[in-house]
C-alpha cells in the first residue's frame, strides 16, 4: 500500500513540475525576447511555446556559438551581481555573468521554499574552492560551515571537521551532510585516511557529489570508508540547476526550473529513447542576465522516459568529445562510450593516473587524486576500420607480461559487453578492436584539449 500511495504522490508531483515549467517557460521566452540581442528572434515565436516540446522549433546554441559574441547573449539593463565560468578543463572558458534581480530572486523563493514548513535540516559542510567564480547564493535551512581545503589551516582541522563540525559554529551538536565537487571530496577523505582517522567517529550522515564522474569503484570506496550513502550530481556552470538520481528508476531528472531535451548526436532531432546529447534550457527568473535556451550541452546521455517522477530521465554517458562515435551515411553510431570505459578501467589498480593537487602537502600519492590515463581513438582510413583504446600502466608492461595481458584481455571483452555496436561490427569483420598497453609516463590524462572543435565533425558542422 505504501508503494501505491507513493505511486500517487509522484503522479502528481510530475504533474507539478510539468506545470511549473510550462507556466515559466513563456516568460523566458519573453523576456530574452525583449532584454537579450542574441535571443531577438524569438520575437516570432512568442506564443508558440508553451511547454517543453515545443522548443524543438527553436535552434540550438552552444558554447562555440556564444564565444563569438558573447555580450550579445547578455541582458544589458540590470547590473551584474556576481561572475561565474566554467573550468575550462575540457574546452574554452564561457565567463557567465548572474544579475542582481535574479540573485535576489534566487534567496527570496528558496528562503520562502525552505521556511514553508520544512522540517530542521542538518550542518551542512561545504568546500569554497573558487573553481567556477562566486558561486550563487542559495539559502539552506540549516547552518552552512565553508572551509578551503587546499589551505594548510584547514587541513591540521580535518579530524575534527568530520567529527565535531558544530564547534567551528557554536551551533548544538547535530548531524551533518557533506558536500562539494568530487576532486574536492577525494583529498579531504584521501587526508583523513593517511591520518589514520577513525571514521566510526564522523557525524557526517551523507555525502552530495557534483561535478566529476562517480565510478562503480568510486562510491563503493566513498560509502564503504565514511559508512553513509553518496549522493551525486549532474550540473554544469552554465545552468542554474541540474538533476539528481531518482530512488524508483535510478535515472536522473533535472530540477524542475531546468528544461532537458535529449537530440540525435547527428541530426539534434529529438529522440525519446537511446543515446544523444543532453540539450538544456534554463527558465526565468531563475536565470534573466544570461539566459540559455537550447544550450548544446556536449554530454551523451541514455534517455529514460518510464518514471513517474518525471517525464525525463537519463544516465550521463560521457562527453561527447570523448566517445568514440562511427558516421554512417546520415547516422552516428556511438561505439564507445567514455563513461562506461572510466567505469570499467577504474576497477584495475594497474591503470597509472594523473598526479593532481600538488599543492596539497603531506600526501604520499598525489596520483591518487588524479584521472585515468587513457586514449581512445577511431581510424577509418583503411580498408577495415580500427578502433584502439591505449592505456598506461603502472609499470612497464614488459616487467610484467602475463599481468598485463591479463588485464588487457580482461577489458577489451567488458568493453565488448557493454558496446554492442561495436561488439557487431568486430564479429563481422568490419571493425578492429585493440587494447594496448604504453609505457608509464607515455599519456595524459583522459581530457581533450577543446571539445567544441572536437565534435564538429560529428554534428554535421554544426558546431
Amino acid at each position: 500500500m505504501r508503494f501505491k500511495a507513493d505511486a500517487k504522490l509522484n503522479k502528481q508531483l510530475v504533474s507539478l513540475r510539468e506545470s511549473f515549467r510550462n507556466q515559466l517557460l513563456p516568460l523566458t521566452i519573453r523576456h530574452a525576447a525583449s532584454q537579450v540581442l542574441a535571443y531577438k528572434h524569438l520575437k516570432l515565436f512568442d506564443g508558440r511555446i508553451n511547454q517543453a516540446s515545443d522548443l524543438s522549433i527553436l535552434p540550438i546554441i552552444d558554447k562555440r556559438l556564444m564565444l563569438k559574441t558573447v555580450e550579445a547573449y547578455r541582458e544589458q539593463n540590470t547590473p551584474t551581481s556576481l561572475i561565474q565560468h566554467t573550468t575550462g578543463t575540457s574546452g574554452h572558458k564561457l565567463i557567465i555573468h548572474r544579475g542582481t534581480a535574479e540573485i535576489d530572486f534566487i534567496k527570496q523563493f528558496f528562503t520562502h521554499v525552505y521556511t514553508d514548513g520544512v522540517l530542521a535540516q542538518p550542518l551542512c559542510i561545504t568546500f569554497n574552492v573558487d573553481v567556477h567564480g562566486e558561486p550563487t547564493p542559495i539559502p539552506y535551512p540549516g547552518s552552512v560551515l565553508q572551509f578551503d581545503i587546499f589551505d594548510a589551516e584547514w587541513r591540521l582541522k580535518a579530524k575534527r571537521l568530520a567529527s565535531e563540525p558544530w564547534t567551528f559554529t557554536r551551533d548544538k551538536q547535530s548531524p551533518a551532510v557533506l558536500t562539494g565537487l568530487e576532486p574536492q571530496l577525494r583529498v579531504f577523505t584521501t587526508i583523513l585516511l593517511e591520518s589514520d582517522y577513525n571514521f566510526a567517529q564522523s557525524s557526517i550522515r551523507s555525502i552530495y557529489s557534483t561535478g566529476d564522474l562517480i565510478t562503480s569503484r568510486l562510491r563503493r570506496w566513498y560509502e564503504s570508508i565514511w559508512g553513509v550513502p553518496l549522493f551525486d550530481r549532474y550540473s554544469m556552470s552554465e545552468i542554474f540547476g541540474g538533476a539528481s538520481q531518482c530512488n524508483y528508476c535510478r535515472f536522473w531528472h533535472l530540477d524542475p526550473y531546468v528544461i532537458g531535451e535529449v537530440v540525435d548526436i547527428g541530426t539534434r532531432t529529438n529522440i525519446s529513447e537511446g543515446l544523444g546529447v543532453l540539450v538544456l534550457t534554463s527558465l526565468f527568473p531563475f536565470v534573466q542576465k544570461q539566459p540559455f535556451i537550447r544550450y548544446w550541452t556536449g554530454d551523451v546521455v541514455e534517455v529514460h522516459t518510464n518514471c513517474p517522477v518525471d517525464s525525463l530521465g537519463f544516465v550521463f554517458k560521457g562527453r561527447l568529445a570523448r566517445c568514440v562515435i562511427q558516421k554512417q551515411h546520415s547516422a552516428s553510431v556511438p561505439l564507445v562510450l567514455a563513461a562506461d570505459v572510466y567505469d570499467i578501467l577504474d576497477e584495475f589498480p594497474d591503470i597509472a593516473r594523473t598526479r593532481m593537487f600538488e599543492s596539497v602537502g603531506g600526501l604520499s600519492d598525489h596520483s591518487s587524486l588524479g584521472h585515468l590515463k587513457l586514449e581512445l581513438s577511431l581510424d577509418e582510413s583503411m580498408d577495415v576500420s580500427q578502433c584502439v583504446l591505449r592505456i598506461e600502466m603502472r609499470y612497464p608492461s614488459y616487467m610484467f607480461p602475463e599481468r598485463a595481458k591479463s588485464v588487457i584481455r580482461e577489458i577489451r571483452n567488458l568493453i565488448l559487453e557493454r558496446h554492442l555496436n561495436l561488439a557487431t561490427q568486430v564479429e563481422s569483420g568490419m571493425m578492429v578492436f585493440r587494447v594496448e598497453a604504453v609505457l608509464p609516463g607515455t599519456l595524459d590524462g583522459f581530457r581533450p584539449a577543446t571539445i567544441e572543435e572536437a565534435a564538429t565533425e560529428l554534428t554535421n558542422g554544426a558546431d
